[in-house]
């Protein structure tokens, strides 16, 4: 399989053709970036790559350095950096130098304005969840964080390689587990009587700081959240009840059996529900539409798939009015383009559209997690989503089907050259 992610391959191959001409062995005898940019290729180069990490205990790859040290080789041995000798060598020193998945123990501690019936205990992405509305003990805590004035906080516990990454990690499985919650719960979206009144629920807001702590290290790391801008006005403290935390857990749960089973079909259902949320918290609707059609798309398309039909008839099988789905689809879908060529919009109706595009992504999500929990594949899904809706087309790519069992049942396969 390719260490690219989905369309970055030739964006890969053009950054190995810059190396060749910006990077050398200085007198010290270490690679040195000769460009005139911060941010090198080689930096960039470990953004292209996806990789599936099988460490349990570890799970975190330092791209950054593996990338470095593994163009550093090639210019030291006189080999040519291209692309089939670049991803030979970046499979070889990951396997062989466990130092790149190294990690240590972080603690992310980030103001949540959230209420649940009772402290929640969660994990996702390796990652150990608390959520406290209550009392903070000191004993949750690898510091005491005296400066801490939150009413509601979450707590991450997780294993990384630097305090950056911790707080990636941490947001992002914050992140799902809103997601989750959102998802086990009744829409929150409303249409209002005045539009000047229309402004978006904000599921769960976070506060603008995070405290990140390693382990056994006395310094904590207080980092400003960036591109988190919202109005306080909209800000609402989020209620959990008991029932979507039920419904959460049992989601939870199949994600961790979809992870252990099937690392690809796992990432694309989390990057979806990442998409969906922010969706959902976003101040622009403008914003929202694209955003939430995004998510669906992540779960509906196989990569460089790009018909809006396929699309439709995929969303609309799940549906016994499939005709009405499909026309609504066909709307919206005029709708986003009436925006994108001409500007044009309107926003109650924006609003409408996300109410019906929200119910189509719960409804697409739970049949994928229903879907992979039982070991099949994403390939395997969009093959039952493709298929005909009617009844009648159905039965007869059945008959069909069964013909061409029957047929190579009875007939020895034809060998070539015979």
């Amino acid at each position: 399989m390719s260490i690219w992610k989905p369309g970055k391959q030739k964006f890969a191959e053009h950054l190995l053709e810059n190396i060749k001409t910006t990077s050398s062995i200085n007198d010290k005898g270490k690679l040195q970036y000769d460009g005139g940019f911060e941010i090198s290729p080689f930096d960039l180069l470990s953004e292209c790559i996806k990789i599936n990490c099988s460490t349990k205990s570890s799970p975190d790859v330092n791209l950054e350095k593996l990338v470095f040290d593994v163009i550093e080789n090639l210019i030291k041995n006189n080999r040519i950096i291209e692309e089939s000798i670049f991803i030979k060598e970046f499979n070889r020193v990951i396997k062989k130098k466990p130092e790149y998945v190294k990690t240590s123990p972080y603690q992310v501690v980030i103001e949540a304005l959230i209420q649940t019936p009772s402290n929640q205990k969660l994990s996702i992405n390796d990652c150990d969840i608390q959520v406290i509305t209550k009392k903070f003990s000191k004993k949750i805590f690898l510091k005491d964080f005296s400066d801490f004035q939150a009413k509601s906080i979450i707590v991450v516990n997780c294993n990384s390689y630097s305090s950056d990454r911790a707080q990636v990690k941490a947001m992002d499985s914050i992140e799902l587990i809103r997601a989750v919650w959102h998802l086990s719960d009744q829409s929150r979206w409303k249409i209002e009587t005045q539009e000047s009144l229309i402004k978006p629920h904000n599921p769960i807001a976070l506060g603008n700081y995070c405290y990140i702590l390693q382990q056994d290290a006395d310094v904590i790391w207080k980092k400003q959240r960036v591109n988190f801008i919202k109005n306080p006005e909209s800000q609402s403290m989020l209620k959990i009840e008991a029932s979507t935390i039920k419904k959460g857990s049992k989601i939870l749960n199949l994600l961790t059996l979809i992870r252990e089973s099937n690392l690809e079909y796992y990432n694309l259902l989390t990057n979806s529900m990442i998409q969906y949320i922010k969706a959902l918290d976003s101040m622009d609707l403008t914003n929202s539409l694209p955003l939430i059609w995004g998510a669906i798309e992540t779960i509906i398309k196989k990569n460089n798939e790009n018909k809006y039909d396929v699309f439709i008839n995929r969303c609309a099988f799940l549906y016994s009015d499939h005709f009405y789905v499909k026309n609504l689809l066909e709307l919206i879908k005029e709708h986003r383009n009436n925006f994108v060529h001409n500007g044009t919009e309107n926003i109650r109706l924006t609003k409408l559209f996300l109410i019906e595009l929200e119910k189509i992504y719960k409804s697409l999500f739970l049949f994928h997690i229903n879907h992979a929990s039982n070991q099949r594949s994403f390939e395997d899904a969009i093959e039952l989503l493709s298929l005909p809706v009617e009844m009648t087309a159905l039965k007869n790519k059945k008959k069909i089907i069964e013909q061409a069992i029957v047929f190579h049942s009875k007939t020895k396969a034809v060998k070539s050259g015979n």
